[in-house]
């Protein structure tokens, strides 16, 4: 499995862990197959990748969040760190309101909550 996909699932297994420990559900954090099921029920991806080592982006995890907790996501992009200081203002918001948290991919590290 690549790391980034490795990690993603970490992230994504973060969030449900960050949910139930905060009451909002009761949901069990799903394997990486009930994830890749997920998106194949969902006719995201086709029945093979399931067991496959194929990458699972953002898209596809605000997709699983999206369907197994409800929780709507949004995918905001940047290219660089001074273009996420850009975004500083929408994110503090983003925390100010909802105090949950974000997924950062690809440019900056992960952090995983086990639970």
């Amino acid at each position: 499995m690549k790391s980034g996909n490795s990690r993603k699932l970490s992230l994504n297994n973060g969030v449900f862990c960050f949910r139930r420990h905060q009451g909002f559900t009761d949901v069990p954090v799903p394997s990486h197959k009930e994830i890749q099921q997920c998106l194949v029920d969902i006719g995201d991806k086709q029945p093979a990748f399931v067991g496959s080592r194929q990458w699972i982006g953002s898209t596809e995890i605000s997709f699983v969040l999206t369907t197994l907790l409800g929780i709507q996501s949004r995918i905001l992009n940047a290219s660089n760190g001074a273009e996420v200081g850009a975004l500083a203002p929408e994110l503090a918001l983003h925390f100010q309101r909802f105090g949950t948290p974000i997924m950062i991919g690809k440019l900056f590290p992960f952090f995983s909550v086990n639970c």
